[in-house]
């Protein structure tokens, strides 16, 4: 088999070493093309070069520890819902087309309103940071982990 052309242990540089949630080394790779990439090294890959690097970056490199993501990173990372997941799971949850027209219309800045109106009426889908889950939640008094326990079981559905 040819060996890949992207980097080459021995000449690559490497930057930003830390260990990941699965004992693998996350890492920034000087590519050959596309310059400074995201990587991960580990023990088990299937391509030789790629083991060297690990060993390498192992032997070499200051590696920080894994550092969990904060919640919010979590947050950020979910899955969007699908309009009828979105719409299903809050109802379903107490938080039903009239409790988030209620939030929708609290908000005294007109504009901000038809904007989050607009969203409501015409997204396909909604991302776990959406401005408008935010406002859902706070007026129906539901707290982030609980929005959060919601969205993750509209995703298993």
């Amino acid at each position: 088999m040819e060996k890949p052309a992207q980097f080459c242990a021995e000449t690559n540089k490497y930057r930003n070493c830390a260990y990941n949630r699965h004992g693998t080394i996350d890492m920034e790779i000087n590519h050959t093309v596309h310059g400074w990439i995201p990587y991960t090294a580990s023990p088990d890959d299937w391509v030789e070069e790629c083991v060297e690097m690990y060993h390498l970056v192992l032997a070499e490199a200051e590696i920080g520890p894994y550092v969990p993501p904060t919640p919010e990173e979590q947050r950020e990372r979910m899955a969007p819902l699908s309009r009828v997941a979105f719409r299903t799971a809050f109802k379903n949850a107490g938080m039903t087309t009239a409790v988030i027209t209620a939030a929708i219309f609290s908000v005294p800045d007109e504009s901000e309103q038809e904007d989050l109106q607009i969203v409501w009426e015409d997204a396909q889908s909604f991302k776990r940071l959406d401005p408008l889950v935010g406002l859902i939640a706070s007026r129906a008094d539901k707290t982030a982990e609980q929005i959060d326990a919601i969205w993750n079981a509209a995703l298993a559905v």
